[in-house]
């Protein structure tokens, strides 16, 4: 619902009804207040799980971190899979997509911290003529290492 007033030779487009020019200053001071107590309302609504609300904090990656114990170079698959020890640990798969940080080492030893992706995949390792599945890990997006 729009409202049409023309001042002065010029057209105004008035939506909802909402025209300040002709207010008071009493009737502005209280829509202001109104509007603060509203905006400043928002900041206090209780949320009981924030993970639920926003997403979760790492947007549905898997985060893990630990000692890598394990260490298979994935022939066929064109990638690495490593085992990480606690406190977060799995099998996870180094591919030529991972964007890595620190001193770029994840051989057996070393100390790894990043994010997976929620998926599983296979790393093929050649067999003779063909492929055969040697583990599975999640991909993973990005890890720092030390």
């Amino acid at each position: 619902m729009c409202g049409v007033s023309k001042d002065a030779g010029f057209l105004y487009v008035l939506p909802l009804g909402v025209y300040t020019r002709g207010m008071n200053q009493k009737a502005l001071s209280y829509l202001a207040i109104f509007a603060l107590i509203i905006i400043a309302s928002t900041f206090f609504i209780p949320v009981s799980d924030t993970q639920a609300f926003f997403g979760g904090s790492t947007g549905g990656l898997s985060p893990f971190g630990g000692m890598v114990t394990k260490f298979i170079v994935c022939t066929c698959s064109s990638s690495i899979l490593i085992t990480v020890g606690s406190p977060v640990g799995g099998d996870f798969l180094v591919t030529p997509g991972t964007k890595l940080y620190a001193n770029f080492n994840f051989t057996p030893g070393h100390w790894v911290l990043g994010l997976a992706l929620p998926t599983s995949l296979q790393c093929l390792v050649y067999a003779g003529t063909s492929c055969v599945n040697v583990g599975s890990g999640k991909p993973i997006i990005m890890m720092g290492t030390s």
